[in-house]
């Protein structure tokens, strides 16, 4: 299993697509497996976003 994260770095900071808790440009996500990523956004109360590989 792939273990750590990566960082998403958007050019426009006030776009809807990010989701944080820090209000920057930059959107953590988490290696929940081989296929499955997991973002950080719940960790202050916003959805729980999972991304599964198809």
């Amino acid at each position: 299993m792939k273990k750590g994260f990566f960082v998403l770095t958007f050019e426009d900071e006030n776009s809807d697509l990010i989701g944080n808790c820090s209000g920057d440009n930059k959107e953590h996500l988490y290696y929940q497996s081989d296929d499955t990523l997991s973002s950080s956004w719940m960790a202050c109360d916003g959805p729980g976003l999972t991304y599964q590989l198809q």
